[in-house]
């Protein structure tokens, strides 16, 4: 929720108007009030009931990137038409491996991304839930799987990072490569998709190597898969 403007506006006839007009790149709702008092004073919020309709893109603006080794890399990903997901949960896997989950304000890595992935939380607001990963390496070129859950809905992408068929191989630390990030068409399989749940599972249990044996048991046990919407 974000709290929505109050104008004051002596033109307008009724005293609580509601701007239909919508702005997309913003996604607020106005509130306007005439004739003003002191009652009036106070919060108010505004909710949008419509904010589970949307898909995830790749902005054109991000398809192609020329990254250095051990640089910085951004997996894009937004939320069109663009609407805040601060209050949304977010999961991006590489292949079936948990990179890291969104959830409650706060950011979990994955367990073999610690101290390398984040979402720029700010940025959230604009529907912007890309990837952030530093220390680039050759082994994180593959297929990125972006979940993006809110109340019963569940939007998902594939992005795929690949190395421009021109550019060459890096081989030294301080090389740079062409990369091209795209949605790809693949279709995850029931076990890969299990496989992520699980991994999800061990990074938000925050589990270290002597506990995974007995998670293991557990969830061989116990484990039953979320349905999918």
């Amino acid at each position: 929720m974000s709290q929505s403007p109050i104008h004051q506006d002596g033109n307008v006839p009724s005293v609580l108007q509601e701007n239909k007009k919508r702005s997309v790149a913003t996604n607020k709702l106005s509130l306007h009030i005439t004739q003003p008092s002191d009652s009036d004073n106070g919060s108010y919020s505004a909710s949008d009931t419509n904010n589970d309709h949307f898909q995830l893109v790749i902005p054109q603006t991000a398809q192609e990137a020329q990254i250095s080794m051990g640089s910085e890399i951004t997996v894009p990903c937004h939320l069109s038409p663009e609407v805040c997901a601060s209050a949304m949960q977010i999961k991006w896997f590489k292949e079936t491996d948990c990179v890291c989950i969104y959830k409650n304000g706060h950011v979990i890595e994955g367990r073999s991304y610690k101290d390398r992935a984040r979402l720029d939380t700010p940025v959230l607001e604009r529907g912007n839930v890309s990837l952030h990963l530093n220390k680039f390496s050759v082994s994180d070129v593959g297929d990125y799987y972006c979940q993006v859950i809110t109340r019963d809905t569940t939007k998902q992408i594939t992005v795929g990072v690949r190395i421009k068929p021109a550019s060459q191989s890096p081989t030294f630390q301080d090389q740079s490569v062409q990369l091209m990030l795209f949605e790809t068409d693949k279709v995850w399989t029931e076990e890969e998709t299990d496989n992520m749940d699980k991994s999800a599972l061990r990074a938000e249990m925050k589990v270290n190597n002597e506990q995974d044996t007995l998670l293991n048991v557990y969830i061989q046990k116990s484990w039953k898969k979320p349905k999918r919407s």
